[in-house]
């Protein structure tokens, strides 16, 4: 959230597969790897002046991107999605079976509207609000897809839910730390 609202930005990550997620010592995420991302500028209106470009790695990518359509902060929502997603199913790094595919390609796939499945294994068993908010993060219309905020604020709310505090934070062991 905070790569998106800092000051001259918001700033496009533009990779922010799982793998560019980083735990410090206090178990708090740090993404790695900003050498791909920019600051989408804005016109004298206040405007994004929205770039367009395709530096999302392999099948971790938004639709307007392989479609090659203007980029925005929402792109890194989409990934955002894909990434949690791919946390939560115990770090898968395969976004998408073979029999979703069908014969197409991931490109083909994803503008087509295709997303990783929600209800399968233990994607089914995730609490509502976790599936919901991945399908808010998948929508074909970036303007359609949640803030990095808005994001943050559901998980915020399942973990309060849920009574868990800081002492239930998972914390590496000092080897894995950063």
């Amino acid at each position: 959230a905070q790569l998106h609202a800092i000051p001259h930005g918001p700033f496009l990550h533009h990779d922010l597969r799982l793998r560019q997620w980083m735990l410090n010592s206090e178990g708090v995420v740090k993404l790695g790897d900003l050498n791909a991302g920019w600051f989408l500028q804005r016109n004298n209106q206040g405007k994004l002046r929205i770039k367009k470009g395709r530096r999302q790695t392999g099948s971790w990518r938004a639709p307007e991107e392989y479609l090659d359509l203007p980029l925005s902060e929402k792109a890194d929502i989409y990934v955002l999605g894909l990434s949690i997603w791919a946390l939560l199913a115990g770090g898968k790094k395969t976004l998408y079976t073979p029999d979703q595919l069908a014969g197409r390609t991931i490109p083909e796939f994803v503008t087509g509207g295709g997303q990783p499945l929600l209800t399968d294994g233990k994607a089914g068993k995730w609490p509502v609000q976790v599936r919901d908010v991945l399908q808010r993060c998948w929508a074909e219309q970036p303007a359609l897809r949640p803030t990095a905020a808005q994001v943050a604020a559901v998980f915020q709310v399942i973990v309060k839910e849920r009574g868990l505090g800081d002492s239930d934070r998972y914390r590496p062991s000092p080897a894995v730390a950063i």
